[in-house]
């Protein structure tokens, strides 16, 4: 999930925020000059960041990230790819790890 924020033309007062959700949907959040959200608006077709399955370097990479043993940052550096890419990879495993619900 990633959030922007849109300025008006002082270049400080927030006029929108948008919360993407990864997932091609998301949120427009806007505001009034006092900061209380006027509206909110859902979004679709937003763009999905997809990426290439890592190698098992790249897995154990993550795997030390999740553990604490290593940094995002210098597991990212590692395996030269940027630390969204590990979490995408440690987020994938965790849905497809997740027992159901009994």
């Amino acid at each position: 999930m990633t959030e922007s924020t849109i300025l008006g033309p002082d270049g400080v007062t927030v006029i929108a925020r948008i919360v993407d959700n990864g997932d091609g949907t998301g949120v427009r959040y806007n505001y009034d000059a006092d900061g209380n959200v006027t509206s909110q608006d859902d979004l679709t077709g937003l763009p999905v960041q997809t990426w290439p399955a890592m190698d098992n370097a790249g897995a154990l990479a993550t795997l030390l990230v999740i553990e604490g043993t290593l940094t995002l940052e210098d597991a990212a550096n590692s395996q030269r790819t940027v630390p969204d890419h590990l979490i995408a990879e440690a987020e994938a495993w965790s849905v497809a790890t997740t027992p159901p619900a009994p």
